[in-house]
């Protein structure tokens, strides 16, 4: 039978899975969104909020193609096994938008690894190239496949496709390895500032290795099995993993920010300060130092110094780091 010749299960099989995996990443899209916006951060412009909002509709007109072009191949020519052969203009507008919601993601990622290192020019210049690369060429390949109208021809500019994945790759190393180097030089040596400081670290590994995995995994699929669905399958699911990332990185600043807050106390402390009929308060600090004199005062501006000390040279290592968050 021809089509036990086709192999549907690595053709429409493969697609249909990319297109569930990537409604799932859809639906926790929109719910990090809401959170976003709802919960988000008051000191956002109003511009970055409207960026914010304009890559939820990219992904859900990424969504929409994607799912238009399962519909046509399963569905509109269902049992027409020469449909395979050719691309649906749906399957191939898609990579438009994800070239353009990458770009953007990218763009957000690595102004701030720009801002953590001093704005430098030639990290600006590492991480653009790269980032440009893969948009280009990634739009490059879908206006040529728009023009070759079968599979078989994406032979001639599969060169492309290498290119913009492989490039993609080379901007997401660049960019976690300069926020983790960068991370790591501002450590402060107080366990909560370094806490922060590791959880960035964690959420930026994450972040890169998600998406350089799947980047590696369409490109070896493509170039294993050029003429099966499988590597498009993959595809499916980048952009909605960057866009994830993205926002998960921008609703952990919230809680970060609040961890960050509550280090450092600036309630004054001095044993003179202690009544005779002490609050609930006192009371433990009389349990924990047992005074046996009395008459004994701690000058409490000792005690406010070696705290404001402490409270400044953290306070330095939140500023160092804020540019992550």
């Amino acid at each position: 039978m021809a089509s036990m010749d086709l192999h549907l299960d690595s053709k429409l099989g493969a697609a249909f899975l990319g297109n569930l995996a990537a409604a799932i990443f859809y639906g926790i899209t929109c719910v990090q969104t809401f959170i976003y916006l709802k919960h988000g951060y008051a000191r956002d412009k109003l511009t970055f909020r409207l960026l914010i909002c304009f890559l939820w509709l990219l992904d859900t007109i990424h969504l929409a193609f994607v799912s238009h072009a399962l519909y046509y191949y399963m569905i509109s020519k269902y049992g027409i096994l020469a449909a395979l052969a050719s691309p649906t203009w749906s399957i191939l507008a898609q990579v438009y938008t994800t070239c353009i919601s990458d770009l953007i993601a990218r763009w957000i990622f690595g102004r701030r690894a720009w801002l953590m290192t001093g704005r430098s020019p030639l990290l600006a210049f590492c991480i653009a190239i790269p980032s440009l690369l893969t948009c280009a060429t990634g739009i490059a390949f879908t206006s040529k496949a728009f023009i070759a109208q079968t599979f078989a021809s994406f032979s001639s500019i599969s060169y492309l496709l290498y290119i913009s994945l492989g490039s993609g790759v080379v901007a997401d190393a660049i960019i976690a390895a300069t926020l983790c180097y960068t991370l790591k030089k501002n450590r402060t040596g107080f366990q909560k500032t370094d806490t922060i400081v590791n959880t960035l670290m964690i959420y930026t590994i994450n972040t890169s290795l998600l998406t350089t995995l799947c980047s590696l995994a369409c490109f070896t699929t493509y170039t294993i099995w050029p003429q099966e669905f499988t590597f498009i399958g993959i595809y499916f699911v980048l952009s909605k993993l960057y866009l994830n990332s993205l926002l998960a990185t921008l609703n952990s600043r919230e809680s970060l920010h609040s961890q960050a807050a509550g280090v450092v106390s600036d309630i004054p402390i001095g044993l003179s300060n202690i009544s005779s009929t002490p609050t609930t308060s006192t009371s433990i600090v009389k349990h924990q130092y047992s005074p046996p004199d009395y008459s004994f005062r701690a000058p409490p501006v000792v005690i406010n110094v070696n705290r404001e000390i402490e409270t400044r040279l953290e306070n330095s290592g939140h500023e160092r780091v804020a540019y992550a968050l």
